[in-house]
């Protein structure tokens, strides 16, 4: 039993002195503090599983004289891995969070959106800026605004349609290599204005690819991160 407190003690000190802080910064990404979770969870669940021996071997008599079970060990241990496991899931999230900050704003309503995405059907005078709409029989609505200030004016003419219709998108099957080097057919969405080419977290757990780290900045419809 004494092996099994010292066990114990030795795991206690192994999480305290596991301060991922004192790493590189450039050390600290993603993959990294993922794998530091791992090893947390391993280490508390070995824990766990040494304080349920202790508990069915202790005696009455021991369980009262122990310091182990008198100063609460177990709770002392639990409370050092939350706190260090909270540390880590925040620091994870700084590393994954996506920037979603865009400095263009509707020309319109001086929203977060671009101008070609504001969608109105009244006449609307806002900040300078006279918004004139028209409908058709086919629920089409075309919008022509005006912005204008002291220097310069700007029209923008803006197409929608309140017409809930199916839309196809192209897709392809296409042979994908695996990493055993075997080929499986997946679908793929072709976006012929896309500028880069993704691929699904599960595909890639289908192939068994190796994934990379890569810093990059996607733009989306108006241009915002």
């Amino acid at each position: 039993m004494e092996s099994k407190i010292r066990a114990q003690s030795d795991m206690y000190h192994r999480m305290e002195n596991a301060n991922f802080k004192k790493s590189p910064k450039d050390r600290l990404t993603s993959n990294y503090i993922e794998t530091r979770i791992d090893i947390l969870n391993g280490q508390w669940e070995t824990f766990n599983k040494v304080h349920e021996q202790l508990i069915s071997e202790v005696s009455d008599a021991d369980y009262a004289e122990l310091d182990y079970f008198n100063e609460d060990f177990y709770t002392k241990t639990e409370d050092l891995y939350a706190d260090y496991k909270t540390e880590l899931k925040a620091s994870l999230e700084k590393c994954t969070r996506v920037p979603t900050k865009t400095q263009d704003t509707c020309r319109i309503c001086k929203k977060k959106h671009h101008s070609l995405l504001h969608s109105t059907t009244t006449n609307v005078q806002f900040n300078n800026v006279k918004v004139t709409t028209q409908s058709n029989s086919n629920n089409a609505v075309a919008a022509t605004a005006t912005a204008s200030d002291e220097n310069d004016q700007t029209n923008i003419t803006t197409c929608f349609s309140n017409n809930k219709s199916q839309v196809l998108l192209a897709t392809a099957l296409v042979k994908a290599e695996t990493n055993n080097g075997s080929f499986m057919t997946l679908r793929s969405l072709l976006d012929q204005g896309s500028q880069a080419s993704f691929i699904t977290e599960s595909a890639v757990q289908l192939l068994g690819l190796k994934k990379e780290t890569s810093k990059s900045v996607i733009f989306g419809v108006g241009r915002a991160e």
